[in-house]
């Protein structure tokens, strides 16, 4: 079955009228919505994280590079729409070869979970809330702002 086959138009058409009718912002939220979808619902990060070698690709200079940021004095940060918890088991596959499981959180100045990319940078005050974690304080985004004034950080004016 193929996308048109989905949509439901003739085989014979070589065009996709359902497709053409549509703006490429009605597309755009159209496939953002699926996307969202698949990674709310676990379908994807429950796979990854049961083999994360399987889909996730090491990058061997990462954690040097980083490390190289912090001595050079710069502020790192993580900021990721995942949650805590896939977060975790990603970056501690992505550093397992540094011996200490929470190792990685060293590495940030900051780590954001659950960030609501790409909406976050859309909104004028911060809605973001500590959670105590085993390794560090992550931000989670709240459903009603916490911050009474802009946050600086997030001038996006």
């Amino acid at each position: 079955m193929d996308l048109k086959d989905e949509i439901g138009e003739d085989d014979d058409d070589e065009t996709c009228s359902t497709l053409d009718e549509k703006t490429y912002e009605e597309i755009y939220k159209d496939v953002r919505a699926a996307v969202d979808l698949c990674h709310r619902d676990g379908v994807i990060k429950d796979e990854v994280a049961k083999n994360p070698s399987k889909y996730i690709v090491k990058e061997e200079k990462m954690v040097e590079m980083l490390r190289r940021f912090k001595d050079d004095g710069l502020k790192t940060f993580l900021l990721t729409n995942s949650l805590w918890d896939y977060t975790q088991t990603v970056m501690r596959y992505l550093t397992e070869d540094e011996g200490d499981d929470d190792a990685w959180a060293d590495l940030f100045d900051v780590i954001i979970c659950g960030s609501c990319k790409p909406k976050v940078s859309e909104r004028k005050r911060a809605s973001l809330v500590t959670e105590e974690c085993e390794a560090t304080n992550p931000l989670l985004p709240t459903p009603k702002p916490l911050l009474t004034t802009p946050n600086p950080l997030l001038n996006f004016s």
